[in-house]
């Protein structure tokens, strides 16, 4: 199968899917854009995340796999607001809104100023779906240095999001929001949700041992970045919300920007550092992901 990269980005090389034409009625602009080329000063960096190995796949607990569905729920009393600069360019219309829980122990908080930004893609059903990677960096972290943090968008044939993905959390959980046309299409093709699971589009604890469906997100009438819950201590993503569902916060008692940048050797490098797994995952050089390895996707 041919790649091929739909939503293309003005100023942004998309690593893994350069080269493709636009296609017509896309709901995100497409540029036409040569062909990227991995500059030779990558390959010592991207050497260094193949070799880094792979590490070993959790098997989450029963405990850990509720707690993953209950915290979908939660409800913040305070936070702080952080949305991307004002623009009309795709990337920036469809990047996170980052609600940081506020608490006594992160009082003097310190927010992303800068978010990283680069397109991959996905492949589901021997098609190729493009993705939006969005990356900060937590400079207030402790014991993981940089802490990343991040939210990577997996959109359909159409443009319109489907999937969002979470860069990671402190349970070692592969979280997935997925979308409820996703969700409904796997009501029409399977009888019930495979035991031990909530959601009809998981497979079973057996095949995807590390992956949990935290919750389905309502499918907006435009599509637009989402509302990321971030957790006063650990940072992970305590939830997702389209900006259609309802509020999960009492109080925002301060709003701040950040702006987008391409993805950078310091941030590789930040990257690289952190040995929880999956961190590397996401970076260039990395083979496309098949979704069909966790979620039960059915032909459109």
């Amino acid at each position: 199968m041919k790649s091929h990269c739909p939503i293309q980005v003005s100023g942004v090389r998309p690593w893994e899917c350069a080269g493709a034409p636009p296609r017509a009625g896309n709901r995100v602009a497409a540029i036409s854009t040569p062909r990227a080329r991995i500059d030779t000063a990558w390959v010592p960096l991207i050497l260094a995340v193949l070799l880094a190995g792979c590490a070993h796949t959790p098997r989450l607990s029963t405990v850990t796999r509720a707690s993953i569905y209950e915290r979908a729920r939660v409800h913040f009393d305070r936070t702080v607001l952080v949305k991307p600069e004002e623009s009309e360019r795709p990337e920036f219309k469809l990047a996170p809104l980052l609600l940081q829980e506020v608490t006594p122990r992160n009082e003097a908080l310190g927010v992303p100023y800068t978010v990283y930004f680069w397109q991959t893609f996905a492949r589901a059903n021997d098609q190729a779906l493009d993705q939006f990677n969005y990356v900060w960096f937590d400079h207030q972290a402790g014991k993981h240095g940089r802490n990343p943090q991040g939210i990577r968008i997996t959109f359909d044939r159409t443009g319109k999001p489907i999937l969002w993905e979470p860069l990671r959390d402190d349970t070692g959980a592969r979280i997935l929001f997925v979308s409820q046309s996703l969700e409904a299409a796997a009501m029409t093709n399977y009888p019930a949700p495979l035991p031990g699971r909530r959601f009809w589009v998981e497979r079973s604890v057996a095949e995807a041992p590390d992956t949990v469906v935290a919750r389905i997100i309502d499918d907006g009438a435009t599509p637009m970045g989402p509302i990321l819950y971030l957790d006063a201590g650990s940072q992970d993503v305590s939830t997702l919300i389209c900006r259609c569902m309802d509020a999960q916060a009492t109080e925002v008692t301060g709003i701040g920007l950040y702006g987008l940048a391409r993805l950078d050797d310091a941030a590789i490098r930040w990257m690289v550092r952190d040995k929880r797994p999956g961190i590397t995952r996401w970076l260039p050089g990395k083979s496309a992901d098949d979704l069909n390895r966790w979620l039960r996707i059915s032909p459109r």
